[in-house]
């Protein structure tokens, strides 16, 4: 229930979560690369339930090519599935 409900909420600014994300692997500090994986849990959820995970996908895919100079927060993604 209360995953459900972060989720709702997430639904009602996720851009905010990304923005959020992009600050933290821009912090360079290996807690905030985990952290930022983290934080893509509840939007990865967010796009299953809506049937948007194409959107998701494409999303990271972005983010990594952004930072594929990172090789931390690639090896982080990698774990994380994402």
């Amino acid at each position: 229930m209360a995953r459900e409900r972060r989720l709702t909420e997430l639904a009602q600014d996720e851009e905010a979560a990304w923005a959020r994300v992009e600050a933290l692997i821009a912090a360079r500090k290996p807690a905030d690369y985990d952290a930022a994986v983290a934080l893509l849990v509840d939007p990865r959820a967010l796009a299953e339930r809506e049937d948007r995970l194409h959107d998701f996908t494409r999303l990271c895919t972005a983010l990594r090519h952004t930072h594929a100079h990172k090789p931390s927060i690639v090896t982080r993604s990698n774990r994380a599935n994402l």
